[in-house]
């Protein structure tokens, strides 16, 4: 999974370029870990202490395998979904 960010283009205006851009209301920085970076592939999984709440973990970069923050939603691109059998499920 991608952290999806819109680009701005040369020679819009300042206003115009914000509104295109995904807002982060909402996210929550673990540790000062700050903002994904668009284009970070990440792992998101629904935090099950904090119910309201995704937990977002990236998969490579900087703080690879390290929970970089939370968000009560998140918008992404490119998602391979893996769903894992439930333990002690019999054969």
């Amino acid at each position: 999974m991608q952290v999806h960010h819109t680009a701005t283009q040369s020679g819009a205006s300042t206003a115009a370029a914000r509104a295109r851009q995904p807002r982060l209301d909402g996210f929550i920085s673990f540790r000062g870990r700050g903002t994904p970076e668009p284009g970070l592939s990440v792992k998101v999984y629904r935090n099950l202490n904090r119910p309201s709440l995704f937990s977002i973990m990236a998969i490579a970069g900087p703080h690879k395998e390290k929970v970089v923050g939370y968000a009560p939603a998140i918008l992404l691109c490119d998602v391979h979904f893996l769903i894992s059998e439930r333990p002690g499920k019999p054969c």
